[in-house]
């Protein structure tokens, strides 16, 4: 049920006004204190009330597809009921509470004139279409993290494991929840629900460690909440949706984070109706709470995409790769960016030490927080470190094979312009064959060539794309 602002009858029918979050609930009641305002506590409550037949209903929607969709489910229900429903949107991008209360007023009081359902000539749309004349635009802070976690939508991070991507993940997290910028990146406040399906344990070790580090010790109040479990999103994201609303209440959180796939996941990653069940669980969380949906995830074994179903890639609104190196430098690069120009903007990171007690036998219990790189140049003084052993023979085999028989790749923004390339199974074969290890055995070869693969990626002496490669040094 939704909570209610001032109860009024009208006629024996009521005036009401159902909106989504309570600031939008009292600026629509001041404008209206003789009207019944119902708060739905979220886009994903609305409709779900009971009003009597004959009510006049005014869904008073937010700007954006989210809100639109769920403006026009509960319209839809409340029709069934027999109620009388219009839907009026706030003017100029803005939320109801922005508004100056005669604007708002306003808006109510044309509600009627501007959609008018009554008897049997009342038509139920599904799909309600938009006149080109109100399509307006959406001036809303479109990140939660600029340039890094859209404001809504499916934001995949990956990376080997041990990379630090988790690390990163949960570094960025609490920068949200305490509102603090991110590497000089705007950041917009909000709630984190953080869902730990793996390595639980070191979790709150963690936050101690951020919390040593970076508030000195002092147990500061912020909108972050971890959960520690293991769960099939497909199955239970209707219940995890329940649990979260009924113990932060009114914070309605900004991201979820899902950390990660595989144990979140009942099924196989390469099973495209696993997937895109994962994928449609993930929806309609977002979907709850208009938030955004952060995924970490394992890369193949080759190391140059997300592990699994490309179904995952294609419906991500962001995408983000990390790497580290031997020197333990992380990398976090930008891939894809749905809205933005970020494509390609690194953040340059290691992990510190950090000694936050003792365990039971006297010993000391440590974790890592992600400090900022002192040496931003170190990734490129690595690509320019000389290799030895197999990765050197892997990369003079390489570069030979581009002059023997490299061509022109497919234009793709992700090679560079003019760059000869081959395609990876032919330096993979050169490599069996041409003197990378003295083995004769195939799995030796496989698992040489592969060390060498990863070694010469992680240190950016060879591009990937696809099935093709070429050397970056």
């Amino acid at each position: 049920m939704p909570v209610v602002l001032k109860p009024r009858q009208q006629n024996g029918h009521r005036l009401i006004i159902e909106t989504e979050g309570p600031e939008k609930a009292v600026a629509l009641w001041l404008a209206r204190p003789d009207a019944e305002v119902w708060c739905a506590l979220g886009c994903a409550n609305m409709g779900k009330a009971s009003p009597n037949a004959g009510d006049q209903i005014v869904i008073a929607a937010d700007h954006g597809p989210a809100g639109t969709l769920a403006a026009d489910r509960a319209k839809q229900a409340y029709r069934r009921r027999g109620c009388h429903v219009s839907v009026i949107f706030p003017t100029d991008s803005k939320d109801w509470d922005e508004m100056p209360t005669a604007d708002v007023a306003a808006a109510i009081d044309g509600a009627g004139s501007n959609e008018q359902h009554t008897g049997a000539d009342d038509r139920r749309y599904r799909f309600h279409l938009v006149p080109f004349s109100q399509i307006k635009l959406d001036n809303h802070q479109p990140y939660i993290v600029k340039g890094l976690v859209p404001r809504e939508g499916l934001v995949l991070v990956w990376g080997p494991p041990k990379c630090g991507k988790s690390f990163v993940v949960f570094d960025v997290s609490m920068h949200i929840a305490f509102g603090w910028a991110y590497r000089g990146r705007r950041v917009r406040q909000c709630g984190v629900v953080y869902v730990a399906c793996e390595g639980e344990r070191g979790l709150s070790t963690r936050v101690e460690a951020f919390r040593k580090a970076k508030l000195d010790g002092i147990d500061e109040a912020a909108p972050f909440y971890l959960l520690t479990t293991r769960l099939s999103l497909k199955d239970d994201w209707q219940e995890l949706v329940d649990d979260i609303r009924a113990q932060i209440g009114d914070i309605n959180p900004g991201v979820i984070v899902i950390d990660t796939l595989n144990r979140a996941l009942v099924g196989s990653e390469s099973s495209d109706e696993d997937m895109g069940n994962f994928i449609k669980a993930a929806d309609a969380i977002r979907e709850a709470f208009r938030c955004a949906v952060v995924v970490i995830h394992h890369c193949g074994i080759e190391g140059t995409r997300p592990r699994g179903h490309t179904s995952l890639t294609g419906a991500v609104d962001a995408q983000l790769a990390v790497k580290r190196s031997e020197s333990g430098v992380i990398t976090v690069e930008v891939e894809w960016m749905k809205d933005g120009d970020s494509e390609g903007d690194q953040i340059v990171s290691r992990l510190e030490t950090v000694e936050v007690g003792t365990d039971t036998d006297g010993d000391p219990i440590t974790s890592c927080v992600v400090e900022i790189a002192e040496e931003a140049e170190a990734v490129a003084d690595e690509r320019k470190a000389k290799f030895t052993g197999p990765a050197k023979i892997a990369l003079d085999i390489l570069k030979n094979a581009v002059l023997d028989v490299g061509q022109m790749p497919p234009a793709n923004k992700s090679i560079p312009t003019g760059v000869l390339a081959i395609q990876g199974s032919i330096w993979r074969e050169r490599c069996y064959f041409g003197g990378l290890t003295s083995s004769d055995d195939l799995d030796t070869r496989r698992k040489t060539f592969n060390r060498a693969y990863q070694n010469l990626l992680s240190r950016g002496a060879i591009g990937v794309w696809d099935t093709w490669v070429w050397p970056a040094i």
